[in-house]
């Protein structure tokens, strides 16, 4: 697990974190997401239990992606509205904005 934990944290550095500090705090917050992957509580991750974990994964990760543009587009009717309501185009440059980063 070190040795993952030094890999991990030598390509995905967290600049906030202190160097001495990185390791021991990147291991208390992957320790259970590994705990979690290990569905038979042996203490080794095994090929099906990681391609569960991955699958899981990107269902969670569709289903955020997928609310979030659904979010996205009522932000953009909710501004369309409100700039039929009163007239204002000051509010237009914003939601042309929020389209474009879409």
């Amino acid at each position: 697990m070190p040795k993952l934990v030094a890999i991990f944290d030598e390509r995905f550095p967290i600049p906030a974190l202190k160097p001495n500090e990185s390791s021991d705090v990147l291991l208390a917050n992957l320790q259970p997401v590994f705990d979690a992957m290990d569905m038979n509580a042996d203490g080794a991750i095994e090929r099906k239990e990681a391609l569960q974990a991955a699958l899981s994964f990107k269902k969670q990760f569709v289903q955020a992606a997928t609310m979030l543009q659904n979010s996205a587009a009522m932000l953009r009717m909710l501004v369309a509205a409100r700039i039929e309501k009163d007239g204002e185009r000051t509010v237009a440059p914003a939601a042309t904005a929020a389209k474009a980063e879409l």
